[in-house]
């Protein structure tokens, strides 16, 4: 028993007092996940004509890194009872905004929080939990800042190719024109993802979300769209504050 607690007091030390890095780590922090874009959105196709409000395409969100948790991990009491992910599922990468990664999984519709979890001494099992601060109730890809950071028994994962993890749908809409910019909308399910701005390049192109456009004007405030060219690898990041 003796060592048991030791070992746990050892834990809770190396989690909210010191980082491998030395410094302090927080317990509570926000962060930013990266998706990838993969919607097969071709260059040199027909021009999409599209009224406000209109979706001009709709994008396939991937998370850019993803591990695979190999054991079930507890619930956890405290704000309220937060489930933990079974055995096999896949989290996505969650940047801290002080530096490291944690790694969440989406959040199930009507959920208000989800854990998080960090791998502190980089041996492949996560040592510490976090459970997230929900911006909204039906939010499914924006967690939230993580809090309460504590330590866990040692869960192991491992490192998975971030297509093991189901891609989300998200509509691109186009809302407006206004000062004379093509104003966008990326939304989720009934969850509104951004607010983008295409904006100018050479030539009267403007660029998107990896994607190099010419956007011109139509009636009645609508907008016509061709795809110029496309980045081989479109990201875009999702700050969690």
């Amino acid at each position: 028993m003796r060592m048991k607690a030791a070992a746990a007091a050892v834990m809770t030390a190396a989690l909210v007092c010191a980082s491998p890095g030395a410094e302090l780590v927080r317990r509570d922090e926000a962060g930013a996940a990266i998706f990838v874009l993969t919607a097969p959105v071709q260059p040199g196709g027909e021009a999409i004509e599209v009224a406000p409000g209109g979706v001009a395409w709709t994008e396939n969100l991937r998370p850019q890194s993803a591990v695979r948790l190999m054991v079930d991990a507890p619930a956890r009491n405290g704000p309220g009872r937060t489930v933990g992910p079974a055995a096999g599922s896949v989290l996505f990468g969650y940047a801290m905004q002080h530096g490291g990664e944690s790694f969440c999984p989406f959040g199930p519709p009507g959920s208000e929080r989800v854990q998080c979890y960090r791998d502190f001494d980089a041996d492949g099992d996560f040592d510490g939990a976090y459970v997230s601060i929900p911006l909204r109730r039906d939010y499914v890809l924006r967690v939230g800042r993580l809090t309460r950071l504590s330590p866990v028994r040692q869960l192991a994962f491992e490192v998975v190719a971030a297509d093991a993890m189901p891609s989300v749908s998200a509509a691109l809409t186009f809302d407006e024109w206004r000062g004379g910019e093509a104003r966008f909308s990326l939304r989720a399910a009934d969850e509104r993802i951004g607010e983008y701005v295409c904006e100018r390049a050479e030539g009267g192109a403007c660029t998107l979300l990896g994607l190099t456009l010419r956007v011109e004007a139509t009636e009645r405030g609508g907008a016509r769209i061709a795809v110029l060219a496309a980045e081989p690898e479109r990201q875009l990041r999702l700050d969690f504050t």
